[in-house]
């Protein structure tokens, strides 16, 4: 993710597939590591106005991907709030540093990229940009090995480290966005508490926050098309968790959907 708080440093992170533009605030998200190690001075980039306004914002950008860390023929596929600039300061910061390429950006076949960026105040509460499921990989275990158990109580008790992590599978972000198009109207917020089996599928889900039988059943659709990372390095005991902004995901699908190129008219 790409960090711009209040004093203007920037940074980057990894998370999901995010880069995120974030205050540094106080928040009981990880820390994430820096991917590369140069980053631009964020008060080149952030909305004049917004900042004044003391407005957050996101942005979601479709690149084409360049070898392995570089970014080309970038456009704002997403913007929230409208009014604020925070696309045309989305595209001047890639511009300016092609090689601020994101560790989590999910890349397609044809080299397309999408490339998240979430705006945040350093007054405010630090925040993700869950643009859709598993755009932020988090992992908890137990220090100690343990059974994870109760996670906030384990967490309250700083018996758990949250960590984020790489998929080892994941669908494409076309063929997400086609899975959760059903939610277009849903509302709120979901987590998914997933514990996982030897292959790094997620079973025993537990569902944080209101839920209906519809979300439930297409939040449990969609946990069953990732796998976590498995090994000797990888915690014996742990859960995965995968996050559902559904007004977010009622926004993006069809941005998505209208960025995709049209079809080739048929001839005559």
């Amino acid at each position: 993710m790409i960090a711009v708080n209040r004093p203007f440093k920037t940074a980057l992170a990894a998370a999901g597939l995010a880069a995120s533009l974030v205050g540094q605030a106080a928040s009981s998200e990880p820390a994430r590591p820096a991917v590369p190690d140069r980053a631009p001075d964020g008060s080149s980039y952030y909305p004049d106005r917004a900042r004044r306004q003391e407005i957050n914002g996101d942005v979601l950008l479709r690149c084409r991907a360049v070898g392995e860390a570089a970014l080309a023929d970038c456009r704002a596929v997403y913007e929230w709030p409208l009014a604020y600039a925070f696309a045309d300061f989305a595209l001047r910061m890639v511009a300016d540093h092609p090689d601020l390429r994101p560790v989590e950006s999910m890349v397609e076949a044809d080299g397309q990229i999408l490339v998240p960026i979430n705006f945040a105040m350093a007054d405010y509460p630090r925040t993700s940009f869950h643009f859709l499921p598993g755009a932020s990989a988090r992992i908890v275990f137990r220090t100690d090995g343990a059974p994870v158990g109760d996670l906030k109580v384990c967490l309250e008790a700083k018996d758990c480290k949250v960590a984020a992590f790489t998929w080892a599978a994941r669908p494409g972000w076309r063929a997400l966005a086609a899975l959760v198009r059903p939610a277009q109207g849903f509302e709120g917020f979901n987590r998914l508490d997933c514990a996982t089996d030897p292959r790094g599928g997620l079973v025993d889900c537990e569902v944080k926050g209101e839920q209906s039988p519809a979300k439930l059943a297409l939040m449990l659709k969609v946990a069953a098309t990732f796998r976590a990372p498995v090994g000797p390095e990888t915690p014996a005991s742990r859960k995965v968790l995968l996050f559902f902004d559904w007004g977010t995901i009622g926004r993006v699908v069809p941005a998505l959907d209208a960025a995709e190129p049209a079809p080739p008219k048929a001839p005559g």
